[in-house]
């Protein structure tokens, strides 16, 4: 039996509230000047949209780099190396159970510092893009 861990989101998404408030501003604005509102909501709305993307980025980034410091650490032992072997087995099954595999190896590939896990992003992002088509076929 499987035990599911309940994830908490890491991306930051749009809160309501935020976009609540931008269109509310919007809305007064236009209220004494119409049209400028409108605009002036669309460019606080891309401001907030290019701010989580940012922050986003960073998160991923942070994540990306502690698993490869991690899997660095284990590796400096022959006991290390095993548990490393089964640690990768694991995130790989369980990235492939939630459909993010081919994401979480593109992350690898831009956000990881270790060369050795960049080789191994693309070879991953390799054997996914030749089972596609025999997936395909089948």
């Amino acid at each position: 039996m499987t035990n599911l861990v309940e994830v908490p989101v890491t991306n930051l998404v749009a809160k309501p509230a935020a976009i609540a408030t931008i269109d509310a501003t919007g809305s007064i604005i236009n209220t004494f000047m119409p049209g400028v509102g409108s605009i002036f909501a669309l460019a606080l709305g891309g401001l907030y949209h290019g701010y989580r993307q940012v922050r986003n980025r960073k998160v991923n980034e942070a994540l990306v780099q502690g698993v490869e410091r991690a899997r660095a650490i284990l590796t400096t032992t022959p006991q290390g190396q095993v548990a490393d072997a089964q640690f990768v087995k694991w995130l790989m099954a369980h990235q492939k159970e939630a459909g993010v595999f081919s994401t979480v190896s593109t992350l690898v590939e831009q956000l990881s510092d270790n060369p050795a896990a960049k080789l191994t992003a693309q070879e991953l992002a390799d054997r996914l893009k030749q089972a596609k088509p025999q997936a395909q076929a089948a």
